[in-house]
């Protein structure tokens, strides 16, 4: 298995956990409704989705040319930032899915990063 993979892998753990915390304090605030979940549902599918994109485009950047790799990257950059734009439009639009159900899980594999990172310092 691939280092990459491993990764995504513990990822989604983190990204479940997460949204395990994030639904029940939801819960607790009673704002947990069925288009809440179902936007935590999607923004936890596009979070996992936009990870694994990445680590595939690196790993093809790093096969490349310096310079060819920088265009890549860059294309890369802006395809995974246009496609999070739409998907948050959407849930902007459409009223059975909670656009804040959908943004918060955008931020979980940060959490999970910079958290796993402070975890190996310590």
């Amino acid at each position: 298995m691939d280092a990459t993979l491993k990764e995504t892998i513990k990822l989604f753990k983190g990204i479940v956990v997460l949204d395990i915390l994030l639904i029940a304090v939801l819960f607790i605030l009673r704002k947990l409704d069925l288009a809440m979940l179902q936007g935590i549902l999607i923004g936890s599918i596009y979070a996992l989705l936009n990870f694994r994109l990445l680590a595939v485009s690196i790993n093809r950047a790093v096969t490349m040319s310096p310079a060819r790799a920088q265009m890549f990257a860059g294309i890369s950059y802006f395809g995974r930032f246009a496609l999070s734009a739409v998907i948050i439009l959407a849930a902007i639009k459409v009223d059975y899915i909670n656009a804040l159900g959908v943004i918060i899980p955008m931020f979980f594999p940060k959490v999970i990063i910079i958290g796993s990172a402070i975890k190996r310092k310590s």
